[in-house]
């Protein structure tokens, strides 16, 4: 109990820190917080998508689903390697961890099988 707890607490964190992180360095003049901003949920994004790729990969019936979740963890890899190299060469820190509110759908994912899981899939990429 305390464990889930705890993991919503550090995920929390590691969005807050880098959030505050990134204004101190928009009041510095690093760079404007509204484009680290940007970043930081990009990237909270893409890690969520490559994850239930994986799972359509994992556990799709179908071979349409798990070429789907094929291509979802391709182009999200791209694109978490593009967020990382633009937030680097911009300074942005990135967090650590991915929002609690994010992975709720993947671990709703998590306890479906079958049929159930590719319907529940296909609805979640709507």
């Amino acid at each position: 109990m305390f464990a889930g707890c705890f993991n919503d607490v550090a995920q929390q964190d590691a969005i807050n820190t880098a959030n505050e992180i990134n204004q101190i360095k928009a009041k510095n003049g690093v760079f404007e917080y509204d484009a680290a901003e940007f970043l930081v949920k990009a990237a909270d994004a893409t890690v969520v998508d490559i994850k239930e790729g994986r799972l359509a990969i994992q556990k799709g019936t179908t071979e349409d689903i798990r070429e789907y979740g094929r291509l979802m963890v391709r182009d999200q890899n791209i694109l978490l390697k593009e967020i990382k190299d633009i937030a680097e060469k911009k300074q942005v820190t990135l967090p650590s961890t991915i929002r609690q509110q994010k992975i709720q759908g993947t671990d709703e994912l998590i306890d479906e099988y079958g049929k159930a899981f590719d319907k529940k899939f296909v609805r979640m990429m709507r």
